[in-house]
């Protein structure tokens, strides 16, 4: 398993976006505290390691004190640290001043700013601006990350506008290193407003490209709910998905935790050969099984099986059927990976 961990602090958030996959909103109450994310950190930096640690929710800057302890105690131990946030801060440069000074003093080495047309109807442009202004006073990289939509009205070239000057593709950058920089990526229809998507002609040429095969996220990164279970990929599928999330961490061992999520037939299977494969597995037993022919991503896939029961009933049957199948793929990677 690697070793990247993310909090997923709260679901709330001062804004409610028309679009939203995991349903954020003013009204979440859960949150994680700082000692429970100290605590956490420290457990997995003791047995695994930690490479790198994100902030993320909901609006983790909600939450600074919290973030301001943890971060503190994780700066003492030189690991990078990245805030995803809607930068809503922006609206007022003292207060921008004030919150990016202080996380630059708690070891933040990046901020992702969410902008798209959803985030956009709430978080003025002008906010965005100051808050990319600041962060470079700060030396702070800045990643603008943008989500596409169907007749979706922004762009990389309107954010260009708004700062005046040309922003590199994140894909196009030759080091790891940047002042600002631009990504973009399909909406993934999931949670509120996913009805709304119905016409997928517009991403017709990145649709056979970006769901099938293996889960790259799964095993790559630990990511701690708010309620404070662990899920071991990106932790974008409903909560309500018991499949993909693992015992509380406040009462069970970590290792524990870890070492269940690490030896699960399912998750395995999801790391080998991904939704898609697990799709074509129900398939072969389902013939009227109500896929469609292309996904916008591979996590749309995910939730549209795990919501089914009819599907879970024929994965149950799958997992037996393919441990030893799955075994060995494994064990050739880890082998692989050993030489």
């Amino acid at each position: 398993m690697s070793k990247g961990l993310t909090f997923i602090i709260s679901d709330k958030c001062n804004i409610t976006c028309d679009f939203c996959g995991p349903d954020c909103g003013p009204d979440h109450k859960e949150s994680l505290d700082a000692e429970f994310m100290i605590e956490t950190f420290e457990k997995q930096n003791s047995s695994l390691g930690v490479t790198n640690v994100v902030f993320t929710g909901g609006e983790p800057t909600l939450f600074l004190n919290d973030l301001y302890k943890t971060m503190s105690h994780i700066k003492t131990r030189n690991i990078p640290m990245r805030i995803v946030t809607n930068a809503f801060w922006g609206r007022n440069r003292k207060t921008a001043e004030k919150i990016v000074k202080n996380l630059l003093d708690c070891g933040l080495t990046e901020f992702n700013f969410s902008v798209d047309d959803f985030h956009q109807k709430y978080i003025s442009y002008q906010s965005i601006k100051t808050a990319v202004e600041v962060s470079k006073e700060f030396s702070i990289p800045v990643l603008l990350a943008h989500k596409t939509y169907p007749n979706g009205r922004s762009s990389k070239e309107t954010f260009e506008n708004l700062l005046g000057k040309p922003i590199p593709g994140l894909e196009s950058l030759e080091s790891e290193e940047f002042e600002i920089a631009f990504s973009s990526a399909n909406t993934i229809p999931i949670g509120r407003g996913a009805e709304e998507i119905t016409d997928y002609s517009e991403w017709s040429d990145n649709l056979n490209k970006s769901w099938k095969g293996p889960c790259k996220s799964v095993f790559k990164d630990i990511t701690v709910q708010p309620n404070r279970q662990l899920s071991p990929c990106c932790g974008i599928i409903d909560r309500k998905t018991s499949e993909f999330y693992f015992s509380d961490l406040e009462n069970t061992n970590f290792l524990e935790v870890v070492e269940n999520a690490n030896s699960s037939v399912l998750y395995n299977w999801l790391a080998l050969e991904g939704p898609s494969g697990i799709m074509d597995y129900i398939k072969e037993k389902l013939p009227d099984h109500g896929f469609r022919d292309s996904y916008v991503q591979n996590c749309e896939l995910c939730q549209q099986i795990f919501k089914e029961p009819k599907y879970k009933k024929i994965i149950a049957i799958g997992m037996e059927e393919k441990f030893n199948e799955l075994l060995f793929k494994r064990r050739l990677i880890e082998e692989e990976f050993v030489d």
